[in-house]
């Protein structure tokens, strides 16, 4: 910032952090000696250290994380996402710390597969209520924000990506309805893998789930 005759300023800063600011003063004097006028300029500084604290969401989501590295879903989600089984109700932990206390939280979701095209849902408007449960969810996409409000009106925003898995099915059968008394029935044990339904499979060699057919 450069010389000015105004005697304030103001400044933006534009990241959190500490700043140290200079001010400098100047004065010019006039000294006249046998009959010759000069200008002497005199400067003074003074320094100052101030801190510009931010609004930070730190709301958590319950479910199993997954750092998601190089997977994209059918809808777009990509990266980390946190995953539940259908009939199951997440639950978000809304949290925030920063700027001016007085914190309000607002929790809306919306669905994102590919054949949806909703508007966001509100759970929870602008409240100082913490614990925020959504609706019981059927297995799909979402995609959830949680926005903080301090008290000056400030707002941060912090988005999730929720998948929703359908419940692991019993999907054995038999190779017959009918058999001839004395004779061999085969049963085809098998299981829809909850993983399996959402996952592409470079994901599900990482893990594996075992069954008991009893």
């Amino acid at each position: 910032m450069g010389p000015s005759g105004e005697p304030r300023w103001k400044i933006t800063p534009k990241s959190a952090t500490e700043y140290d600011v200079k001010v400098v003063t100047t004065i010019d004097r006039h000294i006249f000696e046998d009959g010759v006028e000069t200008v002497k300029t005199y400067s003074f500084e003074k320094y100052f250290t101030f801190k510009v604290i931010s609004l930070k969401n730190t709301s958590t989501i319950s479910g199993i994380y997954d750092t998601g590295f190089g997977w994209v879903s059918s809808s777009g989600l990509r990266g980390a996402y946190y995953g539940i089984i259908a009939g199951n109700t997440p639950t978000v932990n809304c949290a925030s710390k920063g700027r001016k206390a007085g914190y309000q939280y607002k929790v809306v979701y919306k669905r994102v597969d590919q054949d949806y095209d909703e508007e966001e849902l509100v759970v929870q408007n602008r409240s100082t209520n913490k614990t925020v449960k959504l609706p019981v969810l059927a297995d799909g996409d979402y995609r959830v924000k949680v926005i903080v409000r301090d008290a000056d009106g400030y707002e941060v925003t912090k988005e999730y990506s929720l998948i929703v898995y359908p419940k692991a099915k019993n999907t054995s059968s038999l190779a017959k309805t009918s058999i001839v008394q004395g004779s061999n029935l085969k049963i085809n044990c098998s299981q829809a893998d909850i993983l399996c339904a959402k996952v592409p499979s470079e994901k599900v060699k990482e893990g594996s789930m075992k069954y008991r057919y009893l």
